[in-house]
């Protein structure tokens, strides 16, 4: 989701008042992460639907049927059992683990999926500074990882790091007055080009030293 949609999903669980608050809170971006906001707070879904569906037990056909879009569901319908049962390791990410997961483990790839960023938009970067400001009024304790990039991606459209570099400015400026600590890594030379499923996305191979070097970095700053 655009950084934008994520503050508006974190901020509408956490004002619910039904769940304790958390101690910490990791914001993991990409450059991908700050295109196309249309606002600070981009609306996701509609409050009082979410409401009725997550927290009340009254609900019933008429409020899945008025969220729903016909066409992608049965483009999906018809295709999702092949997938899951199918010989592609690139679709058995619909199939979750029992932690809500369904992690990339395949030796394929989608290349870079992703293009150049063209279209950084300040709205993601006020987004950001709004919902680090309100973890910081509830005392999370909060972390922002600037995710590890395929160099591939780096070399075929960010070559002078003008887009990296600007998105390393605006965050800096965004988070000045804040206690976030900022991760850089996106240049991390743990990671080889093998380790992408695509422009963003690690392997389930390359994952553990991703989380390893993150935990490093929260107890050591380093």
């Amino acid at each position: 989701m655009r950084l934008s949609q994520t503050a508006f999903v974190a901020r509408y669980f956490l004002t619910k008042q039904k769940f304790q608050y958390p101690v910490r809170a990791v914001i993991i971006v990409s450059p991908q992460d700050f295109e196309g906001c249309l606002s600070s707070e981009e609306q996701v879904f509609s409050k009082p639907d979410a409401d009725q569906a997550i927290f009340s037990r009254t609900h019933g056909w008429e409020l899945y049927l008025k969220n729903i879009d016909p066409v992608p569901f049965i483009r999906n319908a018809s295709v999702v059992k092949a997938y899951r049962s199918g010989p592609n390791d690139l679709n058995r990410g619909l199939v979750l683990t029992r932690y809500g997961d369904g992690p990339i483990d395949t030796a394929q790839t989608r290349d870079l999926t992703y293009g150049p960023v063209t279209n950084l938009k300040q709205e993601c970067f006020v987004a950001l500074k709004d919902l680090a400001q309100y973890f910081s009024s509830h005392e999370i304790e909060t972390i922002l990882v600037l995710t590890p990039i395929n160099p591939q991606w780096l070399s075929k459209f960010d070559p002078d790091r003008r887009i990296l570099n600007e998105v390393r400015s605006r965050l800096s400026e965004a988070l000045k007055k804040s206690s976030v600590r900022v991760w850089d890594a996106s240049e991390n030379k743990s990671f080889s080009e093998l380790d992408f499923f695509d422009a963003v996305h690690l392997r389930w191979s390359a994952v553990r030293r991703f989380m390893t070097a993150m935990a490093g970095f929260a107890i050591r700053g380093t």
